[in-house]
């Protein structure tokens, strides 16, 4: 999906999974999705090549990994950077694109700021 279509959209809420092991919840979440005002979630993932994705799906359910822990998947907490955001709509995107591993990284803009490097490392707010 090229980025682009976020153009104009309000973001409504963001959903994240998060790997959950021995009571612990990790630092970073497994998968992440925009819910925005039009054209259902969009997931923000990692290809097993590493590349940054985006596709038009809903939130899968939690699951359990029995002796691997498990997966939680709901709204994200309020100091996570997107959630600053809530409400907004994207007015601009960029993406961090390698000449052969593609795409690496997104940001997104709003009226009140942005986040930068939308990818796996974490998600950093704009300086």
């Amino acid at each position: 999906m090229d980025p682009r279509t976020l153009l104009g959209c309000r973001l409504r809420d963001v959903v994240a999974a998060w790997h959950i092991s021995e009571g612990a919840k990790q630092h970073q979440p497994i998968d992440v999705w925009l819910v925005l005002d039009v054209g259902g979630p969009v997931e923000i993932g990692v290809a097993s090549d590493w590349q940054l994705t985006l596709q038009v799906g809903q939130p899968y359910e939690p699951y359990d990994m029995q002796e691997c822990g498990a997966v939680e998947v709901g709204p994200l907490s309020r100091h996570f950077p997107l959630t600053k955001y809530l409400g907004e709509e994207i007015r601009g995107v960029g993406e961090d694109v390698h000449p052969v591993a593609g795409r690496m990284g997104m940001d997104l803009r709003f009226a009140s700021g942005g986040v930068r490097g939308l990818r796996r490392p974490p998600i950093h707010p704009e300086a």
